[in-house]
């Protein structure tokens, strides 16, 4: 399954640099697993989103880039030159934003406090945490109760407001 638009940085990215993106990505996972390797051994993913960001398919600027000039990187200019000239001539790629940017969900703050609350019982309890959930799953279960009584959350906030 293609995550070429989970790499850090890809959510900044325009249309245009999410289809040169995904060239790029697909070009390093085959040749990694061709050759048996971790793909951020070949190029890594902060290069991958740089290169999509400028998007420029000349060999001279790809080289220039900070971090092609390790050495093995220079065999790899020209492939990803044509990945990248494939990503211009590739259809416009929208991706959803990440969740984290939306308003209505849990901030990470009340997802925190979940952790160190599970990981408190967890510990007494002597299970491992990461068994029982993630911090996904605190999150998504604190939206659903929140979903469930609104009233309840918004009637604390005003609890709080008075007092202050």
């Amino acid at each position: 399954q293609e995550q070429w638009h989970r790499l850090s940085g890809a959510q900044s990215l325009t249309p245009r640099g999410n289809a040169i993106l995904r060239e790029l990505w697909l070009w390093r996972h085959k040749l990694a697993a061709q050759r048996n390797i971790p793909p951020r051994r070949l190029v890594r993913d902060d290069l991958l989103v740089e290169m999509a960001r400028r998007a420029s398919p000349d060999p001279k600027r790809i080289a220039n880039l900070r971090g092609m000039h390790h050495s093995g990187m220079k065999q790899y200019v020209d492939p990803i030159a044509k990945c990248i000239e494939r990503g211009l001539a590739a259809p416009e790629i929208r991706v959803p934003k990440n969740r984290r940017g939306r308003r209505d969900d849990v901030s990470g703050m009340v997802t925190q406090l979940l952790s160190v609350a599970l990981a408190t019982l967890c510990r007494s309890r002597k299970i491992a945490s990461q068994l029982v959930a993630t911090s996904d799953d605190l999150r998504e279960w604190a939206e659903f109760r929140l979903a469930q009584n609104p009233k309840a959350a918004k009637s604390r906030q005003d609890e709080i407001d008075e007092d202050m």
